[in-house]
């Protein structure tokens, strides 16, 4: 019995620990300023909403006090109010999630600044009035899908830190006429531009 009561008092033990922790751990959703975010950990966030005030989306460096670092997963998937996608004061942000703007209404030229360094998985598929793309992400290698389906991508540049092309990266782009690959690309997919 005494073997009992000591194994349920450790097991009560565990569960307040794993409790206090999830609760301690667990991401708050903050607007402010229109900019919807999870605040992750040592004043950063992770940028999952907009409330469209402007067809054009300027992500900024930091949103209250808090530093916006990525966009979250899916965080624009299917947008039809968004057409431009301004990165340029994003000086802390290094991740696009996966499909974070697939599916939507962006047009025109996207340029994906240095600092980039992870572009999820089909971050822009079907992205359809996308017409250029400058990739200067020091992340080395295009993810699979990012840019599938693109049904206007005519030109895409990408930069000398680029070392791979994944699967179907640029594949179903038929206007896709302009890619620049620089040296340092080793690895292309054979699937990657159809």
């Amino acid at each position: 019995m005494k073997k009992l009561t000591v194994f349920l008092a450790m097991m009560l033990a565990v569960v307040m620990i794993c409790s206090a922790n999830s609760t301690f751990f667990a991401l708050t959703t903050i607007t402010v300023d229109g900019y919807t975010y999870t605040e992750t950990m040592l004043q950063t966030g992770t940028l999952m909403g907009w409330d469209n005030s402007s067809d054009t989306l300027s992500v900024p460096e930091k949103v209250g006090y808090i530093y916006i670092t990525a966009i979250g997963d899916h965080s624009f998937n299917g947008d039809d109010f968004i057409k431009h996608l301004d990165l340029s004061n994003a000086n802390r942000m290094y991740h696009l999630g996966e499909y974070a703007f697939a599916n939507s209404v962006l047009e025109g030229e996207l340029v994906v600044p240095t600092r980039v360094i992870y572009i999820g998985i089909s971050a822009f598929e079907n992205c359809d009035g996308l017409t250029a793309v400058s990739y200067s992400s020091d992340g080395g290698k295009v993810s699979p899908q990012c840019f599938m389906g693109c049904d206007n991508l005519a030109a895409v540049t990408l930069s000398s830190s680029i070392t791979e092309i994944q699967q179907y990266a640029f594949a179903n782009c038929p206007f896709l006429t302009e890619i620049t690959i620089p040296a340092s690309v080793t690895t292309i997919d054979e699937t990657a531009i159809s």
